[in-house]
């Protein structure tokens, strides 16, 4: 029996991320002590859905009643977010509610007029948002929620729908933005998903300096960790993903590198690689090496991301990469061609549902090759039938 593949709809709703102009990192918050001091934020919103959303029009002020979207912000994060603007647009207002009591407060967005959302990212330039000097956590948890004038193509509201979660860094503004760090996987990225295989993957993070620079290793502290987190979530509602939360909970990361430990935490979903001491530094070339096993998906072919935040590295800003791996039905990353001076013999059944390529050679002594080709299942055979001689092999890789 083949297997049918069915396309899950996506459920109407919005994602946000929070990016600093000319970082290459997502989802980090600055702290600073003086607020007019702080960098222009972009918040990022996308359409996740499949259709269009309708953002009826806002005839009056921005506030709690009357809101498209708002991020929800523990109490204390922030410096005072009333003072935050959005910089160059006159369609949009945020508001924000300082009598909120909840552990929370909220800015509000509202656009002046009707528009609807496709797949197209709504950018807005925030001033005066930062982290308050005062919170003194490495990070926070900060969700979107809608207001009831979002609504689906069929026109019903999303308020009262689950928020879209996001964790972010906070860090200090000190130290340079740019990290001479590689991070990577060590042969492939690639992992099968059928949803039963356990997968494996290295990864490793490489000091990227060069040995003439002025000061060329990179040193850590009692502070400095690494943080290994993935995209969680149902295959249907975040195809993108790497698996489900229950799936992720069980992989298994391990150090291959001395000096250097990991650490799980299942109630976030995080890993930590940490120096076992301080003053562990990295020179020019050295790298931090983890194995990931124990990976299983079922989440549609395509990339999910694997993210590396870095925090408490003296001398840089805290930060994160963003790391692809590849989630497909067949592993195969060479295409082997073979030739031999010979009659080519195939035999081949009536009809074959799937095909797994199998290279393989047969010798019965050293030197002497009596078989080679390449076996499609147990029915199908191309290659040799007999053969004396050196085996020619080619092989040439596929991106």
């Amino acid at each position: 029996m083949k297997k049918v593949s069915v396309q899950v709809p996506k459920e109407p709703g919005l994602s946000f991320q929070l990016g600093y102009e000319d970082e290459y990192y997502y989802d980090t918050i600055y702290r600073v002590t003086d607020q007019k001091l702080a960098p222009n934020i972009n918040v990022y919103i996308i359409n996740d859905g499949d259709d269009y959303l309708d953002f009826q029009g806002g005839s009056e002020e921005v506030g709690e009643e009357n809101y498209h979207f708002g991020l929800k912000i523990p109490k204390g994060l922030l410096l005072d977010l009333g003072q935050s603007e959005i910089l160059g647009s006159v369609d949009w207002d945020v508001g924000y509610d300082p009598d909120s009591e909840s552990s929370y407060e909220v800015i509000y967005f509202l656009s002046k007029k009707r528009r609807y959302v496709g797949s197209l990212w709504l950018t807005f330039e925030l001033t005066n948002f930062c982290a308050s000097p005062l919170y003194d956590k490495p990070e926070a948890i900060i969700y979107l929620i809608y207001g009831k004038l979002v609504h689906d193509k069929d026109g019903n509201s999303l308020e009262g729908n689950n928020p879209e979660s996001k964790l972010v860094t906070i860090s200090d503004l000190t130290g340079k933005s740019n990290i001479p760090l590689h991070v990577g996987f060590v042969g492939s990225n690639t992992i099968l998903n059928d949803g039963s295989t356990n997968n494996s993957l290295t990864l490793r993070i490489t000091n990227t300096n060069s040995p003439n620079s002025f000061h060329p290793n990179l040193r850590f502290s009692d502070e400095s960790e690494f943080s290994v987190s993935f995209e969680t979530g149902e295959e249907g509602e975040k195809p993108y993903a790497l698996a489900k939360e229950e799936s992720v909970k069980g992989i298994q990361i391990t150090e291959r590198t001395s000096n250097w430990m990991v650490q799980a935490n299942t109630n976030t979903l995080e890993w930590q690689i940490k120096p076992q001491r301080s003053g562990t530094e990295l020179a020019p070339g050295e790298y931090i090496e983890v194995t990931l096993g124990n990976i299983v998906s079922n989440h549609p072919t395509g990339n999910a991301n694997l993210y590396l935040r870095y925090h408490g590295i003296p001398d840089y800003r805290d930060g994160q990469f963003a790391v692809p791996i590849e989630k497909t039905p067949l592993k195969i990353r060479e295409n082997v061609e073979i030739y031999a001076k010979s009659d080519i013999l195939m035999s081949s059944p009536e009809s074959v549902d799937t095909l797994s390529l199998q290279p393989y050679i047969q010798k019965e002594e050293e030197g002497t090759y009596t078989r080679a080709g390449i076996r499609l299942n147990d029915d199908i055979e191309i290659g040799t039938e007999e053969y004396e001689g050196e085996l020619q092999i080619i092989s040439s890789h596929i991106n």
